[in-house]
């Protein structure tokens, strides 16, 4: 069984390995899954961009180091995958990751009377992104209700 103390070491200690090879942790989650505990690790660079080698790599890297710990007294499976383009930005890192790309925004309420805004994130603050398409948009992020990563056909 695995404690929430020891989830907490393993999760800081995961967070130590990818930053120390350049990728962040985007979510980390641990559930039982039929007999076994499942490890899922979210992982991608600060500027967006993990490959599957790289998730492959990060996988073995911190399976070797579980291993090594003997934080496991129960049969686990590790994942290690990339966010992808269909995940939810839900702070500011994940803002950050897709600056200069294409992004759909859906509002709370209406802001200059619209509920979605879609266009090129240019800019994270702390409080607003800034988005250019048909116009020019600086929405408070307390306003966001969803907004994910779109791809550009042209």
């Amino acid at each position: 069984m695995l404690t929430r103390s020891c989830e907490g070491k393993i999760r800081e200690q995961a967070e130590i390995l990818f930053g120390r090879e350049g990728f962040d942790i985007v979510e980390f989650k641990s559930f039982r899954q039929g007999q076994e505990r499942v490890i899922r690790i979210v992982a991608d660079r600060p500027w967006g961009g993990i490959t599957l080698d790289e998730c492959g790599r990060l996988n073995r890297l911190f399976y070797a180091y579980v291993e090594s710990q003997g934080a496991f007294t129960e049969n686990f499976r590790l994942e290690v995958i990339s966010p992808g383009l269909d995940w939810k930005l839900r702070d500011q890192k994940d803002f950050q990751r897709v600056v200069g790309r294409r992004i759909g925004v859906w509002l709370e309420e209406a802001f200059d009377g619209k509920t979605y805004i879609e266009g090129i994130l240019r800019k994270i603050t702390k409080e607003h992104i800034i988005i250019e398409g048909e116009g020019s948009w600086e929405i408070p992020l307390s306003c966001v209700q969803c907004a994910k990563q779109r791809i550009n056909y042209e």
